[in-house]
């Protein structure tokens, strides 16, 4: 982590940089956001992802959420309660191992969740709201699917 906060020092000093060095589980979420604007969801399992999920629709703060496998990778912007939340999305994670990850699906999908942030942060573009962006690398294609609110979803369906 030190040499990430290194890297964004040299790019720009004013930059403030806050690291966490604590696990994410349902204790400690609303403190390690804080008074976040928006979180990113560049997690590596879906437990995680679903404790998020569940903040993101408990404080109503929105969440970019990214994944990939191998040469694949998915992109969408959750907001509640105006989108389907990751419950309704992945109402069933894939099963728990170890999936093979190439670095550079990881840096597109990692650039797509990027220019999320950045677009909502400042107020322009169109987001991936109600709407998952899948990338498949093996057939350079991108395919984008509408998503509903699920009215059964455990985490969002009473909003």
């Amino acid at each position: 982590m030190d040499s990430a906060v290194e890297s964004v020092y040299r790019l720009n000093r004013d930059v403030k940089v806050e690291t966490q060095d604590r696990k994410i589980t349902r204790e400690s979420v609303d403190s390690i956001v804080g008074d976040a604007h928006i979180m990113v969801d560049c997690l590596d399992n879906f437990e995680t992802r679903y404790i998020l999920n569940e903040y993101s629709v408990r404080s109503c703060l929105p969440l970019v959420h990214g994944g990939v496998t191998g040469l694949s990778g998915q992109v969408s912007f959750i907001q509640p309660p105006e989108t389907p939340c990751l419950s309704c999305i992945v109402p069933n994670p894939p099963e728990v191992g170890i999936f093979p990850i190439l670095g550079a699906t990881a840096g597109i999908i990692g650039c797509l969740q990027a220019l999320e942030t950045l677009k909502y942060l400042a107020g322009t573009g169109t987001l991936l709201k109600s709407r998952v962006l899948f990338f498949d690398g093996k057939e350079m294609r991108f395919h984008i699917s509408k998503e509903q609110r699920a009215s059964a979803c455990a985490v969002c369906g009473h909003l």
